[in-house]
């Protein structure tokens, strides 16, 4: 009996070591969490570019992306990608691409820690901005949980105007050294006049929108 029960004991010990090995062995490619304090965000609302970004599934074929953030409420954005997919046709943008909704995770803290949702996913996951002025640039990053095997970066460099001032550039370049994030993951966005050209669908009205704000080339910035 003494034998069954060192046993039993020995073969609970082993299933939670390999349940636990399980769980670090999940796919995770997440940058640990850089998180800006003293955040406004209501400084956010308006109309972003995309500068540069991580090359997302999500955002495949995408020229001229842009994102159009809107208030819900005192915690929570409405995110109105747009983008225009130059291979299929340039006469209309196509909008409603990826993120969809972020939402404060603690309302009561000053700090820009979102949680987000996808277009067409129920799934939560995570997001944080990094740095922002708020009138010329900011620096997104998350971590999208695409299954509950595997975790991905998410990560944006956005601007108020289609192009980015070399000051802008500088900082956010010093912000992305500090905190070692890889820049070498980085694809410019192409915002080029004869290439976005296309217009974008109407939006259908919605009683929380509020305002919306309108403002050289570094490698991988």
């Amino acid at each position: 009996m003494a034998f069954l029960h060192h046993f039993s004991l020995l073969l609970f010990a082993l299933t939670l070591s390999l349940a636990i090995i399980s769980t670090y062995a999940k796919k995770n490619s997440c940058h640990e969490p850089i998180i800006m304090q003293n955040f406004d965000m209501n400084r956010v609302i308006g109309l972003w570019y995309i500068f540069s970004h991580h090359r997302h599934s999500f955002e495949a074929g995408c020229d001229c992306l842009s994102s159009e953030v809107l208030s819900i409420d005192a915690n929570t954005l409405q995110v109105w990608n747009c983008c225009q997919k130059s291979k299929v046709s340039n006469l209309t943008q196509e909008c409603d691409i990826g993120v969809n909704k972020v939402w404060l995770v603690d309302p009561e803290k000053k700090t820009a820690n979102f949680l987000f949702t996808k277009i067409g996913s129920s799934v939560e996951s995570n997001l944080w901005v990094v740095d922002t002025d708020y009138e010329n640039y900011m620096i997104v990053d998350g971590c999208d949980h695409v299954s509950n095997e595997e975790s991905i970066e998410v990560f944006w460099i956005m601007s108020r105007s289609k192009i980015l001032k070399s000051a802008d550039l500088k900082k956010i370049g010093e912000v992305l050294r500090t905190h070692s994030f890889d820049r070498s993951k980085l694809i410019r966005e192409k915002h080029d006049v004869h290439l976005c050209s296309a217009k974008k669908p109407n939006r259908k009205h919605d009683s929380t929108d509020h305002h919306q704000h309108n403002h050289h080339d570094e490698t991988n910035v």
